[in-house]
């Protein structure tokens, strides 16, 4: 299966339309958004960063209107973006409308994380 059905497979196990109150970033559109960075892209974006074979998979409670929203991928802000994660390189172009690039806490914290090449512990016993 190729990372970009994947990512389509993924999409397609959440409800569309979106009910009230739930913003998916791969079918809504954003108002804070550049028009360069709609549902499209932002599925695209997704399909890159599943382009691996992993190791682990980190699982987040719900993706945050700072971060996925903006980016389209869990733990990732528009401010990391401009910066370049592994297999997304960094972006010279702003995502969203807003004065600065949107930050968003756990995704600097999971990628300072792993840039440092410290592990996380996922045991929860």
């Amino acid at each position: 299966m190729s990372n970009n059905e994947l990512a389509k497979l993924l999409i397609d196990t959440l409800p569309f339309p979106s009910p009230p109150k739930l913003f998916n970033p791969w079918r809504d559109q954003c108002a804070d958004c550049e028009p360069c960075n709609g549902p499209d892209a932002k599925l695209a974006r997704l399909a890159a960063h599943l382009n691996c074979h992993p190791k682990f998979i980190l699982c987040g409670e719900a993706p945050s209107h700072r971060g996925c929203r903006h980016s389209g991928i869990a733990f990732t802000s528009e401010y990391l973006l401009r910066e370049g994660i592994p297999r997304i390189p960094a972006m010279s172009h702003r995502l969203t409308i807003k004065k600065s690039p949107y930050k968003e806490g756990s995704a600097t914290t999971v990628w300072k994380v792993l840039a440092g090449g410290r592990h996380l512990n996922l045991d929860t016993s």
